[in-house]
């Protein structure tokens, strides 16, 4: 398996890792949706300057301590691999992960090491559905099981020698658990495919 394709899968598991807790309490209220919550964008960095990829908006949603607010965190954090993968600029991705998140580390690693050989990286959004989100108990803290479905458009690579990778489309189930760190910020600590 080549770096890209390994970025690409990546950021499967990494969502997957969150998802590990301490207890789980089921809450009949699941949050659960059939439908995409968005799509990711899918900016090219060959585009022009006024075309520039641009950071993903942070949802309004993310601002709720709750099921809502884990759900919009969970699309947010594809978006923003989206972003990186297109730009290779990984600052906001770090800042969404626990740095005890294997799964994330790597896929941080694996967008470094890919992007900088690519002239173009195109495609490979991420739309999430079928969310169904659970509250775990561990104390005072707000933590989440969010189990979804994550269809990814097909993606080319093209590489600088002028090689090119392309991915199929394909949809992979995920479980993160995400949290709301000390300062109340979403942090994703493990990802499961």
């Amino acid at each position: 398996m080549n770096r890209t394709s390994r970025l690409v899968r990546w950021w499967t598991v990494a969502a997957c890792v969150l998802m590990m807790a301490a207890g789980c309490s089921q809450d009949p209220d699941s949050g659960g949706s059939d439908e995409p919550t968005s799509q990711s964008p899918s900016p090219s960095p060959s585009e022009s300057a006024s075309d520039e990829p641009t950071e993903p908006p942070v949802p309004e949603a993310m601002a709720n301590e709750d099921k809502a607010g884990a759900k919009a965190f969970v699309q947010y954090y594809w978006d923003v691999v989206a972003y990186a993968q297109v730009t290779g600029d990984v600052s906001t991705l770090r800042e969404l992960a626990f740095p005890t998140c294997g799964a994330c580390v790597a896929g941080l690693k694996s967008i470094r090491e890919t992007v900088p050989k690519a002239t173009k990286i195109a495609g490979g959004e991420v739309t999430v559905s079928n969310v169904k989100v659970t509250a775990l108990q561990s104390g005072s803290k707000h933590h989440f099981q969010v189990d979804y479905a994550a269809d990814n458009s097909r993606q080319v690579v093209i590489h600088k020698d002028g090689t090119k990778d392309v991915y199929d489309a394909g949809r992979s189930r995920y479980r993160n658990i995400v949290s709301l760190d000390d300062d109340g910020e979403w942090r994703v600590g493990l990802v499961e495919v």
